[in-house]
This record gives structure tokens, sequence and C-alpha cells, in this order.
């Protein structure tokens, strides 16, 4: 089956748990993903590349360089953000102090929206005095989409060799192997091998130089990233 997700939209999918209905990763964690999925999205679709020592714009190497591609307005969000600045730098402004009004935000609260009404989840809340308290995000009628990309994200993460097909799956991995969560996503596989794997599949082969270099450059964000403790309102 044709997967054909975003590397957010398979971010948070794999971030989903089954039982619960509720990411596996804190709220900070989630939005650092969420938001380095966003920028290496960009990078992939050919809105964003890094710009490389020598050429004649006015951007520094390793910083963001944007071009006239188009792609959704809340991943458009991004580029104001990430236009340049270095990944590290970019992640920072996009995922911002918490709250519903960052980049990393919004883009999560219309994934979610956008997941429900295509019925892949099924959203249901717990209220008191009428506030929303807790928030669930089960499984919907429509899951053969997400079962197919757990399936291939296992048989990648097992030994299986990607093609060009997993691309956006394999950035979405290396997002998540940056952060440190592939062993909360994946707690029944073994930790050890995981990373190892993970590690692999990061080296792999990419559809071109810049995503490859640009996904590295996330991965290494990632880690600064949720390596700096910062409370964030997981609210939509």
């Amino acid at each position: 089956m044709d997967i054909q997700a975003t590397i957010p939209e398979t971010v948070l999918l794999l971030a989903l748990d089954d039982a619960s209905g509720k990411p596996v990763l804190d709220g900070t964690t989630l939005l650092q993903t969420l938001g380095g999925a966003g920028l290496a999205e960009l990078v992939v679709r050919g809105r964003l590349r890094l710009a490389e020592a020598g050429e004649t714009t006015a951007a520094k190497p390793g910083s963001f360089v944007a071009s006239t591609a188009v792609v959704e307005p809340v991943l458009e969000a991004f580029v104001e953000h990430a236009e340049g600045r270095t990944p590290k730098d970019a992640l920072a402004r996009v995922v911002g102090w918490g709250g519903t009004r960052s980049a990393a935000a919004r883009l999560r609260a219309e994934l979610l929206g956008e997941l429900v009404a295509e019925g892949a989840l099924a959203h249901s809340e717990t209220r008191w005095l009428g506030i929303a308290w807790s928030e669930r995000w089960e499984r919907g009628a429509r899951t053969e989409r997400e079962d197919a990309m757990q399936a291939r994200a296992r048989a990648l993460l097992q030994g299986e060799e990607p093609t060009a097909a997993d691309e956006h799956l394999v950035a979405a991995l290396a997002i998540l192997h940056g952060a440190k969560v592939l062993p909360k996503v994946f707690a029944d596989l073994d930790a050890k091998a995981l990373q190892a794997r993970a590690d692999q599949l990061a080296l792999g082969s990419w559809s071109s130089d810049v995503v490859r270099k640009a996904v590295e450059a996330m991965q290494v964000a990632m880690i600064v990233a949720t390596s700096v403790p910062i409370v964030i309102s997981t609210s939509s």
C-alpha cells in the first residue's frame, strides 16, 4: 500500500500510542520532533535548502535558503522562522516557548484535525467544569494507511533495505532517532539494535546530497534541542 504521508504526519502517527490514544512522547519532545519534521519536509519538497560555502547568496554556509516552491500555509509559516538561520536556531524558533501559537503547535493541531476528518483517528476528551482536562486520539475507522506505515517502519528497523518510496518514512525515523525517542515509539524492539539500525538508515541513500545533509543537520539540531528541558503546553 502507498503510504503517502508527509514527514510530520508520519512522526505524529508513529508517536501516538494505540492503546492510550496519547503520545508516547512528552509535550515538549513531541513539538520538537514535529518542528524538526516540518523543516525536513520543506527540504525534501525543495522549499528550503542549506547554503553551502562559496555561494553568491548572502546566506551563511549551513543556514537555510528559501526557494519559490509552493507548500501548504501551515508549513509556509515555518519558512519565515527558518530562512537565514541554522537548523538549530530554526528549530528553536518554530517550537517557541509553548502554548498554541508556535508554528510547531499549529502544525500539530492541523494534522490532528486532518487525521480525525480522514477517519484515521477518533478524538475524545474529558471535561470538568467545561474545561478539557484530557484528550485522546484513538484509532479511527480507517487505519489502513497507519497500519501500512507501522508495518513498513518495523520492516526497515528490523533490517529490510529502504527504497526510494521510503524517503519520507526514513526521514521521520531519522528525526525520531535524533530526538532519542525511537525506543519509546517501538518499545517492543530491542533498544540497542534499534539505535544501531537507525544509524544505518540515516547514513543510507537519499534522493539528493542536499536532502542528506539537511536531514543530518536536523538530527544534530534535535539532539541539542532535546537536551534542553522546556515546559510546553500540549493543548491544541
